[in-house]
């Protein structure tokens, strides 16, 4: 995810770039972020398949 959006979710409390290896090496397009932001998820889940798609 890139531009408003990547802005919005990592401003949100909780939210940290994704480490999926948990050495220390975050994926910079990718923010992680608790349950409780559910509500929001769909809008950012769109935001990120829209990124992938636009990868491919």
């Amino acid at each position: 995810m890139t531009g408003g959006a990547h802005a919005k979710a990592i401003t949100l409390a909780d939210a940290v770039l994704w480490d999926p290896s948990g050495q220390g090496c975050p994926m910079k397009e990718w923010v992680a972020l608790s349950a409780t932001y559910g509500k929001k998820s769909p809008t950012l889940a769109q935001a990120a398949f829209e990124y992938m798609q636009s990868l491919i």
